[in-house]
């Protein structure tokens, strides 16, 4: 009572896509954690700093602004000002 070559298959790629899920989740992980540290201090920091780290670190545009988003949706920072970034409180 085997699996057969299509179940294999299937089996297989939902492996792949939770690798590729994970790897993602890391990644975005990587990227909060990167804007937590530049503004752990309370600190403004400028927009444009974030994107220049992230994109070095291997980052794309979308993601920075993805997570920059979210942030800012989930109260954890806000833009004091245009092209800054703060944590709230």
């Amino acid at each position: 009572m085997g699996l057969d070559f299509d179940e294999l298959k299937k089996i297989q790629k939902i492996m792949q896509e939770r690798a590729v899920k994970e790897v993602e989740q890391d990644r975005t992980i990587e990227l909060i954690s990167m804007v937590n540290s530049m503004i752990a201090d309370g600190r403004k920091v400028q927009t444009e700093r974030v994107y220049f780290l992230a994109l070095d670190r291997g980052f794309t545009e979308a993601q920075v602004n993805e997570v920059i988003d979210k942030l800012i949706k989930d109260r954890i920072i806000y833009q004091p000002k245009v092209g800054y970034i703060q944590r709230e409180g």
